[in-house]
């Protein structure tokens, strides 16, 4: 195999060579915005072509196609993991770190809490389910804190099942914002 340096130079003495090749080819050439807008155009007026040669290609190079797949499936999803880890880490961060009921701080039990217990309506009403996607929302949201408190999950799922954590029923209090 040639030499990087080498293929570069044999570059650029070609198109020295072969200016006016290249000068006619870029005159003649449609720019980009044309040659996609005639894509489209081609792609619209042969689309049964399209399906049929789409399906004839996957049907040709399904195992090559599921090799890929497969190959690629670790890396994305240790991808997507670092990336919500990351995503609930900066939501902890922002809503205190603490469980504000019990004072817990061990990343892997904190969630967040919705203070009135409106949490299905909110999730119903805003679209954005539950746990990463919530966070997300969180995120895009600025993070608000009228209606969003930290806790831990038994905290959490206690406030949820008996309607107050019991903590707060050692300590007489309920939990709030």
């Amino acid at each position: 195999m040639p030499d990087t340096r080498d293929r570069r130079e044999y570059n650029k003495k070609f198109r020295e060579t072969h200016k006016e090749y290249f000068i006619a080819y870029e005159r003649n050439r449609p720019n980009k915005v044309e040659r996609l807008a005639k894509a489209r155009e081609w792609g619209k007026l042969n689309k049964e072509w399209r399906k049929h040669y789409n399906d004839a290609y996957r049907e040709a190079n399904l195992e090559r196609l599921r090799a890929f797949d497969r190959a690629r499936h670790a890396a994305r999803h240790e991808y997507r993991l670092a990336y919500f880890r990351k995503l609930k880490a900066e939501v902890i961060r922002e809503y205190g770190s603490l469980c504000k009921c019990c004072g817990e701080d061990t990343f892997e039990f904190m969630s967040i809490d919705h203070i009135n217990n409106d949490g299905a309506r909110h999730r119903e009403e805003a679209k954005c389910g539950g746990g990463s996607t919530f966070y997300l929302w969180l995120k895009r949201n600025k993070f608000p804190k009228d209606n969003f408190q930290l806790l831990c999950f038994n905290c959490n799922y206690a406030k949820h099942r008996y309607g107050i954590c019991p903590h707060q029923r050692v300590l007489g209090a309920e939990v709030s914002a």
